[in-house]
């Protein structure tokens, strides 16, 4: 394209400028739809009034330290787990997360070396990855190690090479529906993390996020094989924490999180927890119990999820295509279900990209964010989060993000 495409594409930038744009694609949120289609069931569980008891537990009394034994159940069929290795716990699986590494930090795996004793120690990071996730290990001290994302999971030959080194203590997976690129890991991919040769305290964070959040009914809605009795069967069963939660599901902010494993592992991490807490709360879990009943259960909930998101998809799809795919300007993944977008631009072009959204009106993740230490190698990953705004301002975004990626190509 010559000065005179380049001309007309700003002069459209400087118009779009001039409109007063507010837009916001930076995370991965319900959208007011989404939480008000909750809210309705959400009154209705609330509505039944208070159930005194769970299997003999009394939901208004300390106890339960696992969490209520139906709340269990539900997780455990939504991510494939046996209820009995569930934990169910607060609202955020971040901070049982950070739990989890923590309680490694200062206790140690078990039978382990606690890692605050060790001086130098690492954490694999399949990039793009989730930031919070990366930001959470650095804060505790590993040193990031970037690995190569593909679309059947982290590249194995970088873990297993990488993993040969005893300071490596853990790695964090997204296994389905990554965040940002939807990517679901293989059967194989799934066996190599669990069989792989590793230090005895290295840990598999297993952050099953968006386990139900599909977006499409068919046949062939992506799978992931139980990554704990792989791990057990590999003669491993201390290496992988699982998580999940309904924070996408019901209300974000007040959902309820999952911890699952193996049994020793999950007792370590029962024994370490007891020491900051008496239970849970199972008041919220009764809560979100008859909710699910209330809606249909975890699938009936899910597919009315979808109806929403699926067609913002498909319109950010269409637009990019339309705009981009043409000039080879961009490249992505049309997930089946998840959350988010993973868009890989020329190289070099993503911060330009972001720095002239953001002029005009529309705030995107930062550059890098998908990367340890924000610092994406190629500059070229932007990670849309299109799941809040409305369908017509979500064209307004889009056609904006696609002008400014034209910009910064060709402005070179």
């Amino acid at each position: 394209m010559g000065k005179e495409y380049l001309q007309a594409c700003l002069e459209k930038y400087e118009a779009m400028k001039k409109a007063g744009l507010n837009l916001d694609l930076t995370r991965g949120k319900p959208s007011v739809n989404q939480l008000d289609m909750v809210q309705t069931y959400m009154e209705k569980a609330m509505a039944m009034g208070i159930v005194q008891e769970d299997e003999g537990i009394d939901i208004r009394n300390y106890g339960g330290l696992s969490g209520l034994p139906a709340m269990r159940k539900i997780v455990g069929e939504m991510v494939g787990v046996d209820p009995e290795k569930v934990m169910t716990m607060g609202n955020s699986s971040l901070r049982v997360m950070h739990s989890v590494l923590s309680f490694a930090m200062v206790y140690g795996l078990p039978g382990q070396t606690p890692w605050d004793h060790v001086k130098e120690k690492k954490w694999l990071c399949p990039s793009p990855g989730y930031d919070r996730h990366f930001n959470m290990t650095e804060k505790l001290g590993f040193d990031l190690v970037t690995v190569d994302m593909t679309p059947d999971g982290p590249d194995m030959d970088q873990v297993r090479e990488l993993a040969k080194d005893p300071s490596v203590k853990g790695i964090w997976c997204v296994p389905k529906f990554s965040n940002p690129d939807g990517y679901v890991y293989s059967e194989e991919t799934c066996r190599a993390l669990a069989e792989m040769e590793a230090a005895d305290d290295f840990l598999i964070l297993w952050d099953n996020a968006y386990a139900v959040h599909y977006l499409y009914e068919d046949e062939d809605l992506p799978q992931i094989p139980d990554i704990l009795s792989l791990c057990e069967e590999a003669g491993h069963p201390n290496r992988v924490m699982a998580l999940a939660s309904t924070s996408k599901m019901s209300f974000p902010g007040s959902g309820v999180s999952s911890l699952a494993g193996n049994l020793p592992m999950l007792d370590w991490f029962r024994a370490c927890f007891a020491n900051s807490s008496i239970g849970p709360n199972k008041f919220n879990q009764m809560i979100h119990v008859n909710f699910f009943r209330q809606v249909g259960g975890v699938d009936a909930l899910m597919r009315k999820h979808a109806d929403v998101i699926r067609p913002k998809f498909h319109l950010v799809e269409k637009i990019l295509q339309e705009e981009l795919e043409e000039e080879g300007l961009a490249r992505w993944n049309l997930p089946k279900g998840g959350y988010f977008l993973s868009v890989y631009l020329k190289e070099g072009t993503a911060k330009r990209v972001y720095d002239l959204c953001l002029d005009a009106g529309l705030q995107l993740t930062q550059p890098g964010a998908t990367y340890p230490y924000h610092k994406d190698p190629r500059d070229w990953n932007l990670r849309l989060s299109i799941t809040v705004p409305p369908l017509e301002d979500l064209q307004k975004a889009m056609e904006l993000f696609c002008l400014c990626v034209k910009i910064a190509a060709y402005e070179g």
